[in-house]
């Protein structure tokens, strides 16, 4: 023998019941498992941060041409530096996961202190001191200061063993010779190698997002 429901109110009805039943369902798991899949997401910010090629460059310690070499970071002061900003910036991200609503719509929303910046820009690790005693701001040009003039009257030629950072020198070329990051690298405060980092991850935070969700 055959059963049959019959539904009284409308199919709109029906339908937004249902869906306020799966969208409750799903934010009380997101409540529950919200700090698990909070910290899986804050460790994988650095590797997401050692993936762009700005990090890459700044580690290639002796190779010609790189970032590396361009800013004469002596041997030790790269990983020391990426270490710091990794710390500064995983410290700085709140991760919001966002309601489900009504629509069965919702997601993983990323905030960063407001002072991260600065607390960036403050980081002692993104200074070294050229070989005439002068501070140059590097990891500021990385973050804000796109294709600016860094430093006029000097030319960086590349070389395998010169330099003490074992990539190249930096010699006077004349009046009209500058030095300015490689536009591949160069980064302003609206587009730089940290907020490329987060752009792009829908797969990786579905796939999180689908674990907080699963039984």
């Amino acid at each position: 023998m055959a059963f049959v429901t019959k539904i009284k109110e409308g199919v709109s009805t029906f339908k937004r019941l249902v869906n306020e039943a799966i969208a409750n369902e799903m934010n009380r798991r997101i409540k529950k498992r919200r700090r698990k899949a909070e910290q899986t997401i804050k460790s994988l910010i650095p590797h997401w941060i050692q993936e762009q090629p700005e990090i890459q460059s700044i580690l290639d310690q002796g190779t010609p041409g790189s970032l590396n070499a361009a800013f004469g970071l002596p041997p030790g002061v790269p990983e020391v530096s990426v270490s710091a900003i990794i710390e500064t910036l995983t410290s700085s991200v709140n991760v919001l996961f966002k309601k489900v609503d009504r629509n069965l719509n919702g997601g993983i929303e990323f905030s960063m202190d407001p002072r991260l910046l600065v607390s960036l820009l403050r980081l002692e690790e993104g200074f070294v001191t050229t070989e005439k005693g002068q501070q140059l701001h590097w990891l500021d040009w990385l973050l804000t200061k796109g294709d600016e003039l860094i430093i006029s009257g000097y030319r960086y030629k590349p070389s395998d063993e010169q330099g003490r950072s074992g990539g190249g020198t930096m010699s006077k070329g004349g009046t009209f010779s500058i030095f300015r990051v490689n536009p591949e690298f160069s980064g302003s405060i609206e587009n730089n190698f940290i907020t490329r980092a987060f752009e792009n991850r829908d797969r990786e935070l579905s796939s999180i997002l689908s674990d907080l969700l699963d039984d």
